[in-house]
């Protein structure tokens, strides 16, 4: 039977170009275009093309906070053929904004865990179920400092997470500072004047509205909480004897009566009227600096202190907050 002219054309250009011939995937030796199989997952070229289908319904745009999806841990971490998807957690979509990561939130302490690493508790407690263990170097925001169990002699101190749960505030370790903050949005003087941040851990000094430098601090623990609100320096004593006696009628409740005399404790600036001061501590280990312990003062590393001691003055404004 003589074919119709188009169909011998269309069998003729067939022809030439090799119809029938070996697939590309085959006759390139190159794994990445082999079909997927046990060992490997990569696309194949000789899969079916999907011709479209005008009774298909149109399937609807994707939406970009749905772009990212959060893998449940339990299929991130287990071996190839231990996670059971009938006994994981459905995936739940994150809100992303994909134009930029989201900004840290400042008000928040920042730093990490220790190279040890840390136990992250339900509770502020040493026997609190443990909800992860938390390898050295994994980031850490603190949303507030708690009072616990003493893990170490006298530190009660226990950070309470952002994303939740507690550490152990010794297992912490502040992260760096940044070399001057924004300037300020409402000065708390013309000329000197120093902030402290009890939550961050972080003393900064400025000169009107322009940071000068900041320090990482220990300020007062739970319980022992350096004040808040708006001071000035008044007395300053270069080298100083701190007797817990002087601290007689000032416990708070719940909390046991301190037991400490230290001798030639040198840049004692006291803004308070009951005690509370910016002085050099060198009985601290210094990584725990950034984290409360005192009894109320703001401590400094030693060279800290002498900075401080020699910049402010008697009537230097003091604003304390978290």
């Amino acid at each position: 039977m003589r074919l119709p002219h188009h169909a011998a054309l269309l069998l003729g250009l067939a022809t030439l170009l090799g119809v029938g011939a070996t697939p590309l995937a085959e006759a390139r030796p190159d794994a990445s275009l082999r079909p997927p199989g046990p060992e490997s997952s990569a696309l194949s070229l000789e899969a079916p093309v999907v011709q479209p289908s005008p009774s298909l319904p149109e399937l609807p745009a994707v939406a970009p906070s749905m772009a990212r999806i959060q893998v449940p841990p339990a299929l991130a971490e287990a071996e190839p053929g231990q996670a059971s998807l009938a006994s994981a957690p459905r995936l739940q979509p994150v809100e992303a904004d994909l134009s930029a990561e989201a900004a840290p939130d400042e008000r928040l302490w920042s730093g990490t865990v220790q190279a040890e690493g840390a136990r992250l508790r339900q509770a502020p407690r040493r026997d609190a179920p443990v909800l992860a263990e938390l390898a050295g170097g994994t980031a850490v925001r603190v949303r507030r400092w708690v009072q616990g169990d003493e893990v170490l002699p006298d530190n009660p101190v226990w950070a309470e997470r952002a994303d939740g749960g507690y550490l152990y505030s010794a297992t912490l370790r502040h992260g760096p500072l940044p070399e001057l903050p924004a300037p300020a949005v409402a000065p708390l003087a013309s000329g000197r004047w120093i902030d402290v941040d009890v939550t961050r851990q972080v003393l900064t000094a400025y000169e009107g509205a322009t940071p000068v430098r900041t320090l990482l601090v220990s300020t007062g623990r739970p319980g022992w909480d350096t004040p808040l609100g708006t001071f000035q320096i008044g007395r300053r004593v270069e080298s100083e004897t701190m007797d817990a006696a002087t601290l007689a009628g000032q416990v708070p409740p719940g909390q046991a009566p301190p037991r400490y005399r230290i001798e030639h404790v040198r840049y004692a600036q006291y803004f308070t009227t009951d005690g509370a001061a910016f002085h050099e501590n060198t009985w601290r280990d210094a990584q725990l600096f950034g984290v409360p312990g005192s009894h109320g003062c703001v401590s400094l590393r030693p060279g800290d202190a002498a900075w401080l001691w020699s910049w402010a003055s008697s009537g230097t404004p003091v604003r304390v907050h978290r």
